[in-house]
C-alpha cells in the first residue's frame, strides 16, 4: 500500500495541488484504501486523474469538506490508469486556513507489457 500526504497547508489557494502521486510507470488497475481530509472551513476539493504529461484532467471527483475531518473509505473503487499517469488532489475553492490530506493506494494488476511466445504482446 502507497500513502500520498499533504503537510499542513496554511492559507491555501484555489488550483493549489494538495497532492499528487507522481507519474505512475507501469500503470496499472489502481485499488483505493482510503482517502483523509482536515479542514478548519469549508473547501471544495477535486480528486483528478491526470495524462501521462500531466496537462490535462482525464477524469475528476468534486466533493465539499466544510470545517472536520474526513475519511472516504473508497476501498471498493478501482480504477485503470495509463502508463505514467497520476493522482491529484487540487482545492477547487476555500475558505479554509488550514488544509491537511492524505490517501492510500496500490497497483493491483501492472500493464507493462511484454512480448508473447508466438510474437503478440500480452499484458503481465
Amino acid at each position: 500500500m502507497k500513502w500520498v500526504f499533504s503537510g499542513p497547508l496554511v492559507t491555501p489557494g484555489a488550483d493549489t495541488v494538495v497532492f499528487d502521486t507522481g507519474a505512475i510507470p507501469t500503470g496499472g488497475d489502481v485499488d483505493f484504501g482510503s482517502l483523509s481530509v482536515s479542514v478548519d472551513g469549508p473547501a471544495n476539493l477535486q480528486l483528478q486523474l491526470r495524462d501521462s504529461t500531466n496537462t490535462t484532467t482525464l477524469l475528476s471527483f468534486t466533493f465539499v469538506v466544510a470545517n472536520d475531518v474526513k475519511v472516504f473509505d473508497v476501498n471498493t473503487y478501482t480504477f485503470p490508469l495509463q502508463p505514467n499517469e497520476r493522482i491529484s488532489l487540487v482545492i477547487t475553492s476555500v475558505g479554509a486556513r488550514f488544509l491537511q490530506a492524505s490517501m492510500t493506494y496500490k497497483i493491483v494488476q501492472s500493464y507493462a507489457l511484454n512480448q508473447g511466445a508466438s510474437g503478440t504482446t500480452v499484458i503481465a
